[in-house]
């Protein structure tokens, strides 16, 4: 495991373990500040792309999917951005008036993670799609259902008297469910026209064993996340709900003292980009430092072990 402050950590764990058991023992094991904000991301640096992994994902389901070691490396992160439709939910929500701010957000989560049938947020802009076989990238205007990515791959003309229907990209209703990445450095790797990049995954697979992908590339950071947000609560917003509340219960069970608003959320960014990101649409940064830790590695046995009879007998694990 590595951890941003360049430090790495090993520990021992059953194939059954989940990612959140992993994010307890890294936040302990490394001495982080309590915040909502730490995850596990998987990265690989020869393809240009990292995603953050869900609560409830196994590391048999991480490795199931690995074609090579070389190619791949988890890292204990910082990522704010990754809970902002839990901390601003009338961004994406809407809005509800005749209440404090906390209420109104609390019955906006409510009412769509409990109470309403919908599953897809209401996602629209303009993305620019890497042509397949080419370095060239073309602009269109994109929209998200609850089915699938759909695009207007022509110019919708004035004159036409009924637009032309949207074409689907990708479809969300498939088994295995698609998966995104984020981008890294596809500037130079891609030509990409902005850094703020992310792929989908198709269901086919090449000859070379990896997934096929979708390379889409947004304006800003902020419609990049917009998109990841939308994409994750398209496929199953009961898991994501679950595992928020999941996190919630942690926290609560790791401070001695109520949280207190932004400083739980955002936790110690150490990424210029979420950085920069917060500054710009909250206005509240993290504090504190980030990962209290020698810079060498630790091997020790109690960086903890998580056998099958206590992934049976912890809900965590």
């Amino acid at each position: 495991m590595y951890c941003e402050d360049g430090s790495s950590k090993s520990l021992v764990a059953d194939a059954g373990c989940s990612i959140f058991w992993l994010r307890q023992q890294l936040v302990a094991k490394c001495r982080a500040a309590p915040s909502l904000a730490w995850t596990l991301v998987e990265q690989r640096p020869a393809q240009h792309l990292e995603r953050e992994l869900e609560e409830d994902e196994t590391i048999a389901d991480i490795l199931a999917d690995q074609t090579g070691t070389n190619n791949y490396r988890l890292l204990f992160s910082s990522r704010p951005g990754r809970l902002d439709l839990f901390r601003r939910p009338e961004k994406y929500l809407g809005t509800v008036g005749g209440f404090a701010v906390n209420t109104r957000r609390s019955l906006l989560l409510k009412h769509f993670f409990v109470d309403s049938t919908d599953s897809a947020l209401s996602i629209k802009g303009p993305l620019w799609l890497k042509v397949e076989g080419k370095k060239g990238w073309r602009k269109f205007v994109f929209i998200l259902r609850s089915t699938g990515i759909y695009y207007w791959p022509k110019e919708r003309r004035s004159f036409r008297k009924s637009p032309a229907p949207p074409a689907c990209l990708v479809s969300l209703s498939v088994n295995p469910p698609v998966r995104y990445y984020l981008g890294l450095d596809w500037r130079q790797k891609h030509k990409a026209p902005t850094e703020f990049g992310f792929a989908i995954s198709q269901e086919q697979v090449s000859i070379s064993g990896q997934p096929r992908l979708i390379h889409l590339c947004a304006e800003t950071e902020e419609s990049r996340r917009e998109w990841q947000t939308g994409l994750r609560v398209a496929q199953n917003k009961e898991r994501v709900w679950a595992n928020f509340n999941r996190l919630l219960v942690d926290l609560k069970e790791r401070s001695r003292s109520p949280p207190v608003p932004g400083n739980w959320w955002n936790g110690p960014a150490t990424r210029a980009s979420s950085s920069s990101f917060l500054a710009a649409t909250s206005g509240v940064t993290g504090q504190g430092s980030a990962i209290n830790t020698p810079s060498s590695e630790s091997k020790s046995w109690d960086s903890g072990v998580c056998s099958n009879s206590e992934v049976r007998a912890q809900s965590s694990c």
